[in-house]
């Protein structure tokens, strides 16, 4: 029997993950799923069926199995999770304020076995991450793994002297490089973006990326 792959929208940031059904059930649009990934359980929704084109385009989305659907009692796990993921967001929040830590928190995702906190952030010059990781994993019990969305590409922006030449491109030095070439400006632009859609914290809470 073939396998079968699934195009999913992972966790909170929705990485596209090519999913392979671990059974012969036929998943739609918009079915809410567990996933095994490298991370451990993931919640996901299904977008569509993964073809040859997707692998092909889509070389680095992350390869998981897709185990089943989403039950009623596993709303019950999701929500625990969310959370937990409030709690480190607040916890952590302080701690790069307090320390000083060169970075913006813009989501923490708990994978649904726990085993994980993924932490979004945008950050404007290199900092040591364990300064964060190491105290926040004591404290909470889970590992956290930092994915910087305003990292730098070591491919530029694939415009004609991109990354040559001592940081001859135009666009990365004004922060307009769509892959991040110019991870200062761009961490600062997309932190004061999020900054403008997320509602006062007292009032409304954290707000997830999707």
């Amino acid at each position: 029997m073939n396998t079968v792959e699934y195009l999913v929208s992972l966790g909170a940031a929705g990485r596209l993950g090519r999913c392979r059904a671990a059974s012969a059930h036929s998943y739609g649009r918009g079915d809410r799923v567990i996933v095994r990934t490298a991370w451990g359980l993931e919640v996901g929704t299904v977008l569509g069926l993964a073809t040859d084109r997707h692998a092909q385009w889509l070389p680095k989305t992350d390869t998981a199995d897709l185990l089943r659907l989403i039950t009623l009692e596993d709303e019950g796990t999701v929500q625990a999770r969310r959370e937990l993921g409030n709690h480190i967001f607040d916890d952590a929040t302080e701690h790069i304020r307090r320390s000083g830590l060169p970075l913006a928190l813009l989501d923490v995702d708990i994978t649904f076995d726990a085993s994980h906190a993924l932490v979004y952030h945008v950050s404007w010059e290199p900092f040591d991450p364990r300064r964060l990781v190491e105290p926040l994993s004591t404290r909470w019990g889970v590992s956290l793994a930092l994915h910087d969305l305003a990292a730098a590409s070591e491919s530029g922006c694939g415009r004609p002297g991109c990354g040559q030449g001592g940081g001859g491109c135009t666009s990365c030095q004004k922060g307009g490089c769509a892959t991040g070439c110019g991870s200062a400006a761009q961490a600062r632009q997309v932190h004061d973006y999020l900054a403008h859609l997320r509602p006062p914290r007292e009032t409304a809470g954290r707000v997830p990326l999707l």
